[in-house]
């Protein structure tokens, strides 16, 4: 028996506006009351991680047990997983202040994320079902290379001191189990997924993954994906008139090129440096896209002009990924497009690891 598209949908959307709603408390919780009162601020992200943590446990209890009935399984009720604790909550917080004050909203929801992943995994561990990481949505490279080990059953990897090691935000992939080798997610395609991970290239799973996290980015590019603000706006120069032309004027004053090339956006600063680059953009680029670009532009003003030696330090040119995709995902908010701020925040997720690579998690991910 396959869990039907649209049930696996219905459940998704669930868990993610659990998650959803965790990350805006505490946004608008930030934004009331600011960050200097460290333990208040670990106090309201503990309740809100636990409060939208049961929340999400109990989804994947009604999805565990929806698909136990299914397929004919005789198994207990399933059991939620324990929330997050106070100092894994605490270890959350205070370890992304030091990356990115901004992401505190995203990392309690990977808590509570977390509770649902965890729910289904220790279910699945002690009635013995298998499980699978099923892609949704807009998907990394991390995650299809998960997906692509199929179904199988638990073992230490998966799950480590009762967590699910490899979670994140921003993210719409799930667990899915079954109780038998006919069972499965309409539209998951472990095979689909192997091929790919096979026919990327690299030797090792991290060069692997990098090299399929440049595919995925350079097919997204092509497309509205990494301009998500276009699908609402439009263009700049529809949306924004008086402000391209405000725009157009410094830019001429300052000396800074601009090319428009269909599919492409983004800054190329000077090689040599002591001079302005060149401002690169489609011609239907969103006016928040334009934001983004402008923010490179003048970092490298602000360093004067430095040019490409500017972001040859992986860590300032993450950190100027950081500020320019927070200029957007703030434009968004302000506009009233939470869905498309979410999008760039997974945007800048997936930048920040292209530009770091993904240390961390390679040493979870073995052949």
């Amino acid at each position: 028996m396959r869990i039907s598209a649209k049930a696996w949908a219905k459940y998704i959307k669930t868990l993610a506006a659990v998650d959803q709603k965790a990350a805006d408390l505490m946004t608008a919780y930030i934004e009331e009351h600011g960050m200097d009162d460290g333990d208040e601020l670990i106090r309201y992200a503990f309740a809100v991680a636990t409060k939208y943590g049961e929340a999400a446990a109990a989804a994947a209890c009604e999805m565990y047990d929806a698909t136990a009935m299914a397929q004919g399984a005789n198994v207990p009720p399933a059991e939620p997983a324990p929330t997050a604790t106070y100092g894994e909550v605490a270890k959350a917080v205070n370890g992304t202040m030091a990356i990115s004050e901004k992401l505190v909203p995203q990392a309690v929801s990977r808590t509570v994320k977390m509770a649902g992943a965890d729910t289904m995994l220790q279910n699945a561990e002690r009635d013995g079902a298998q499980f699978a990481w099923v892609p949704m949505g807009d998907t990394c490279a991390f995650c299809l290379t998960l997906a692509s080990r199929g179904w199988q059953y638990m073992s230490k990897d998966a799950l480590k001191g009762g967590h699910a090691e490899h979670i994140h935000a921003n993210c719409d992939c799930q667990y899915a189990v079954r109780f038998d080798s006919k069972s499965g997610v309409a539209g998951y395609d472990p095979e689909k997924y192997r091929e790919m991970y096979d026919n990327a290239e690299g030797s090792t799973p991290a060069e692997k993954i990098r090299a399929m996290r440049r595919d995925i980015y350079a097919e997204k590019v092509m497309h509205t994906y990494a301009d998500p603000m276009r699908e609402k706006m439009g263009s700049a120069y529809d949306s924004h008139p008086k402000e391209m032309k405000r725009i157009e004027k410094q830019l001429k004053g300052k000396g800074v090129a601009v090319e428009f090339r269909d599919d492409n956006m983004g800054y190329s600063p000077s090689l040599r440096g002591g001079a302005p680059g060149t401002i690169i953009m489609d011609p239907n680029a969103s006016y928040s896209a334009w934001l983004h670009e402008l923010k490179h532009l003048h970092d490298d003003e602000e360093s004067g002009w430095k040019g490409f030696h500017l972001i040859q330090d992986p860590e300032t040119f993450a950190r100027m990924e950081d500020a320019a995709y927070d200029i957007e995902i703030d434009f968004a908010r302000k506009n009233g497009y939470n869905r498309i701020a979410r999008r760039l925040e997974r945007l800048k997720f997936e930048r920040r690891q292209e530009i770091l690579g993904v240390q961390r998690n390679n040493r979870q991910v073995k052949e």
